[in-house]
């Protein structure tokens, strides 16, 4: 079944690039949770390291959805998948609009999420986001060493946009397993994550196990919309 991203509803999707697969050194890496944090999220450091290796298993979950058996999984979701140019370092990167104000942008390496509030840059092995006021990114970019100069929030009005992004972020993250477990079947996802080699969550507690950490956000978070889109 096809599903729009937004919505939920079935619908045959758009757009449509790198492997995500990871560079040889990275593949037994571990994440560490104890990067030191001013980011403000009101995480404890037993959370933060929940959501760093939920994070790296998410990851790994993109890459067998790449390569599921019906297709590519992301561009099915709705996801556009630009191919990096022969010869150029770096992977390929999968963007997908969820509105007029709402991106999220894969690499191998991290995601973006964008909004109202600018956008957020979290690293696969550190939950540790960082931010900056301009949600357009210059694209597509192939690799870390591309993109835009990002930073952590400085004041308090800055770090309550940056856990209203991470707030959008974890939703996402569950939303698109949720979609994974009707469009691609409990199997696919029970399957891939039993031939994962580090500790896990299972696959039935991925998309819950998101909303967990976003009520914990949420709990700190003054979450009123903001006014307009980014320009």
């Amino acid at each position: 079944m096809r599903s729009d991203a937004a919505t939920g509803q079935p619908r045959r999707v758009l757009l449509g690039v790198p492997s995500m697969k990871l560079k040889t050194e990275d593949r037994g890496r571990t994440p560490n949770p104890e990067t030191p944090i001013g980011d403000g999220l009101p995480l404890r450091p037993a959370e933060r390291g929940r959501a760093t290796r939920l994070l790296d298993q998410q990851f790994w979950c993109w890459g067998r959805d790449i390569h599921h058996e019906g297709g590519d999984a992301l561009i099915d979701y709705g996801f556009h998948r630009w191919r990096r140019p022969a010869g150029t370092p770096g992977c390929n990167v999968y963007t997908l609009s969820l509105g007029p104000c709402r991106r999220v942008t894969l690499w191998g390496f991290g995601l973006c999420y964008a909004d109202d509030d600018g956008v957020i840059f979290l690293r696969r092995f550190s939950f540790a986001p960082t931010w900056r006021s301009r949600a357009m990114l210059p694209g597509p970019t192939w690799n870390a060493g591309g993109l835009p100069r990002f930073r952590l929030p400085r004041i308090e009005r800055e770090r309550d946009r940056v856990r209203r992004l991470v707030y959008g972020t974890l939703e996402w993250l569950a939303s698109y397993e949720d979609w994974a477990d009707v469009a691609l079947g409990t199997r696919h996802r029970r399957d891939r994550v039993a031939s994962w080699f580090k500790p896990r969550t299972p696959a039935g507690r991925i998309a819950p196990a998101w909303r967990s950490l976003a009520t914990r956000v949420r709990s700190e978070s003054n979450l009123f919309p903001p006014s307009g889109c980014p320009r």
